[in-house]
C-alpha cells in the first residue's frame, strides 16, 4: 500500500499545481484519485499545448526566426521537454493503473 501511495504522490508532484498527498496517511483510493486528478490536469494542459502547436504550425518553416529571436528560440526546446514529460507521465499512469 505504501509503495503504491508513494508512487501516486510522485505522479501528483510531477504535475505542477495539482496539489499533494501524504503517502503515509493516504488510502489507496485517495492516492488513486489524486493521481487521476493530476493526470486530468496534465491532459488539459496537453490539449492547450497541442492547440497552440496547431496555431503556430504554419510558421514552422521559419527556422531562422526561431533561432534569431530569443523569445521564440526556446519553443523547440520547450516542445521536446513537454513531449518527454507527457510520455513519462503516461507511462507512469499506465503502471499505476496496472497496480490497481
Amino acid at each position: 500500500r505504501l509503495a503504491y501511495c508513494e508512487y501516486c504522490a510522485l505522479l501528483v508532484r510531477s504535475v505542477l499545481g495539482s496539489g499533494s498527498i501524504n503517502a503515509k496517511s493516504a488510502t489507496v483510493p485517495e492516492a488513486s484519485e489524486a493521481a487521476k486528478s493530476a493526470m486530468a490536469l496534465n491532459n488539459e494542459r496537453k490539449e492547450i499545448w497541442e492547440k497552440w502547436l496547431a496555431a503556430v504550425k504554419p510558421w514552422a518553416d521559419l527556422r531562422d526566426a526561431m533561432q534569431a529571436r530569443p523569445d521564440v528560440a526556446g519553443a523547440l526546446a520547450d516542445l521536446k521537454m513537454a513531449q518527454n514529460s507527457v510520455k513519462k507521465l503516461r507511462e507512469a499512469a499506465e503502471r499505476a493503473e496496472e497496480k490497481t
